[in-house]
């Protein structure tokens, strides 16, 4: 049985809106860049889609390793 891969995705920025890739690096951890990095409230709590839906609206972008994120790439 033959496996297809239809599509690949990370999430630099837990619950934002993931990027599409053509091709993936892997590292130690998994996917490079993915879910490296979280929002948190002043309590230091992390925040997610669960509570924060508008997060899924968070374009991200990485450009020689630095993540840019807006909702209006």
């Amino acid at each position: 049985m033959a496996i297809k891969i239809e599509s690949l995705h990370i999430y630099p920025l837990k619950s934002a809106k993931g990027i599409s890739l053509t091709e993936m690096k892997i590292v130690k951890t998994g996917p490079q860049y993915d879910r490296e990095w979280m929002l948190v409230d002043k309590n230091n709590n992390f925040i997610t889609q669960r509570t924060h839906s508008q997060l899924c609206k968070i374009e991200q972008k990485i450009s020689a390793d630095r993540l840019f994120f807006s909702d209006d790439l």
